[in-house]
């Protein structure tokens, strides 16, 4: 089903994987630290010095310096440590969970910053009751990981999940082990802090993130085709479908729930009414969409595995998710995937992106996915797709487009063989990403895709400077939007790309 690289079976990639797999052989997703990787010297600066010409080659080399810039690990602690949002102290906290080894930790910051160096770390085991820490701190994640952007040092959970896509769009070895990395801190974060986090600082541990575990781990794994490190993987999938799928989030209708709008990732929006209330009293087609590629991609792995029975039982679930889905969220008269509104009984007149995402899934009958491409016109503008049809001055509403739902868009038109409209699509925001990083020397998270601007300039509503480096999922959408054009559609926009004045 890991439809974005279906082609991974193709000649040309048999080499590398075989490389790729016995390069990996060793590298583990369990709790045990590994020993911490050299980290660069200097990392305070995170605008690259190297300038970049202003050609789509360019662009590519931007990213490739990114991924570089953007990549934390143990060796980073005297700069991912501190926490802004706090008074500074005279040592950072790192938490770990009661079921972590703490020698085991405390010899890994030992014998990476020896001596005096490891007093600027207070490595602290979390209570019983996480609520009950006081002084926040972050929270101890075994692998390299990659930041959303130059000022944050935190993983991001959601956003994990389309960085892993780009670093995956290349069988580079290094690319592939850093998406396999990511993913096992997500893994350890199941096991050790309950769920996937919106991002490991400790007042992030009631707040999980949208769950996209399962797409992560079959794109290593078809990479890799490491069947022992797929095994492994097992227990953190069953225990987040359970979390999603428990009655806190679970409701009456079969379908599930996210209880506040920063679960969701979509924070904020006025899509589910204020930031604080309402968005329990819907169905997302979000998160159950999500849910149901979880339920496809649990039955494809343990096919993969042998484990048969217990495969038909997921695919059991998925199937009557899909058919929940098609009930209560497809909106026939719109022609859309919309959310419902458990407490009214009705779907909830509020067009927004994530109608795209049942097409990308699969979940969308040939007719239905027929009908939301008729409705191409209510999102589609200058520079792309806006995030819904509302304009409330929130961030995921109009005017604005996102790198991450243009990735899943794309996806799911392609799947069901719109490939005219994809390319258009594609190209637009291709060619607005690349005019403002000519402009601004930088990416960003979102756009306005009504203008085609970053809001880089002064005066508008998106507050970013051009000395950020990034962004991680807009790197990746560059990526892999290209990598999915036509041969016309790369020579057409590299051509207006390298003639830019």
């Amino acid at each position: 089903m890991f439809h974005p690289t279906k082609n991974i079976h193709h000649p040309r990639f048999a080499q590398s994987r075989i490389i790729i797999a016995a390069s990996l052989l060793l590298s583990s997703c369990g709790s045990a630290p590994p020993p911490a990787s050299t980290a660069p010297e200097k990392k305070e600066s995170r605008k690259a010095e190297k300038t970049f010409p202003p050609t789509w080659k360019g662009l590519l080399d931007y990213i490739d310096q990114g991924w570089t810039d953007l990549r934390r690990d143990v060796g980073d602690l005297p700069m991912a440590a501190p926490d802004p949002k706090f008074k500074a102290r005279d040592a950072s906290l790192l938490y770990i969970a009661q079921s972590e080894q703490e020698a085991a930790v405390q010899h890994l910051l030992d014998e990476r910053f020896p001596g005096a160096e490891s007093a600027f770390i207070d490595l602290r085991v979390l209570p019983e009751d996480p609520t009950r820490v006081t002084e926040h701190g972050l929270l101890f994640l075994p692998f390299p990981y990659v930041v959303p952007n130059g000022h944050v040092h935190e993983m991001y959970g959601w956003d994990s999940y389309f960085i892993a896509r780009g670093l995956l769009s290349t069988d580079w070895l290094t690319h592939v082990r850093l998406a396999r990395e990511i993913t096992g801190n997500l893994i350890y974060q199941i096991k050790h802090y309950g769920t996937v986090l919106n991002a490991n600082r400790t007042y992030y541990l009631s707040q999980p993130h949208p769950p996209f575990l399962t797409r992560m781990v079959l794109g290593v794994f078809e990479k890799t085709e490491d069947e022992r490190w797929l095994r492994s993987t097992l227990d953190a999938i069953r225990t987040q479908h359970g979390f999603w799928t428990s009655e806190r989030h679970q409701t009456p209708t079969g379908l599930s729930r996210y209880r506040a709008q920063h679960e969701s990732g979509f924070d904020p929006s006025g899509r589910f009414g204020s930031e604080e209330s309402g968005i329990e009293n819907y169905n997302p087609v979000c998160l159950n969409t999500l849910l149901y590629v979880m339920e496809s991609d649990m039955h494809e792995i343990l096919s993969e595995l042998g484990e048969l029975s217990e495969a038909s039982e997921w695919q059991e679930k998925a199937d009557a998710r899909k058919t929940k889905i098609n009930e209560l969220l497809w909106d026939d008269q719109a022609g859309l995937y919309v959310d419902y509104d458990i407490v009214q009984e009705n779907r909830h007149p509020y067009p927004f992106a994530t109608t795209f995402w049942p097409l990308w899934a699969g979940i969308a009958s040939t007719e239905q996915a027929k009908r939301v491409v008729e409705q191409l016109a209510v999102f589609e503008r200058k520079g792309g797709l806006r995030a819904s049809t509302k304009e409330t001055g929130d961030a995921w509403d109009a005017p604005y487009g996102w790198a991450n739902l243009h990735m899943l868009a794309v996806d799911g038109l392609r799947r069901y063989g719109y490939d005219d409209e994809a390319e258009r699509i594609s190209l637009k925001f291709l060619r607005m990403v690349f005019d403002e990083f000519v402009e601004h020397g930088t990416l960003v998270e979102k756009y306005d895709v009504e203008r085609a601007e970053s809001g880089i300039e002064a005066g508008t509503r998106i507050p970013y400077s051009s000395k950020d480096i990034g962004f991680g999922w807009t790197n990746a959408a560059a990526l892999t939007l290209y990598a999915e054009l036509s041969k016309q559609g790369k020579e057409s926009l590299q051509s207006e790309t390298d003639h830019k004045p």
